[in-house]
């Protein structure tokens, strides 16, 4: 269908499941290095690696499928733009997820980092589609992550604190 994006690994069902697998090793690897650094440097150097990974595949697969020439880059700052501010919003919401399970223990970021994780891998390995999903993740995607990520934080905060505070006042 014109318009969609085609899957770099052949089959979009392979894609689901290289993003799940590299969504597992993200999540054991946030609970392996948890007590290694303060959870500012644990969010921090964890933010810095998942946004660096993620980019270099985004960048890796358009230059092994030719897509750069496919792009259409208004110009050479706007599209520069584009790119740091997705690695920002990646950055953002990684760092967001293990600062909230380093420092408070909360599993609910575990969660939302192995579906960040899943759908940037499964997005990055497609090619050819309408818009480059580098242009939506900042604007759309990653925004949504972070918000999905607050809340479910906040609603386990709240399930903890009437489970272990013996209720809302407790």
């Amino acid at each position: 269908m014109p318009g969609t994006p085609d899957p770099v690994l052949g089959s979009s069902l392979l894609t689901h499941a290289v993003g799940a697998l590299a969504g597992v090793v993200a999540v054991l690897l946030a609970v392996r290095y948890r007590d290694d650094a303060s959870p500012r440097t644990f969010a921090a150097v964890g933010g810095a690696v998942f946004a660096t990974l993620a980019l270099l595949l985004w960048f890796f697969v358009r230059v092994a499928t030719d897509e750069f020439a496919q792009l259409s880059i208004p110009s050479l700052p706007t599209f520069a733009a584009i790119v740091l501010a997705s690695g920002a919003v990646l950055f953002a919401h990684t760092a967001l997820c293990l600062y909230l399970y380093g420092r408070a223990g909360y599993l609910s970021p575990l969660f939302v980092l192995f579906g960040a994780t899943e759908f940037v891998v499964w997005v990055f390995l497609h090619v050819r589609g309408e818009t480059d999903p580098i242009g939506l993740y900042w604007l759309l995607f990653g925004p949504l992550v972070v918000g999905v990520a607050l809340a479910l934080a906040g609603v386990e905060y709240g399930v903890r604190r009437v489970a272990v505070g013996g209720g809302v006042g407790g």
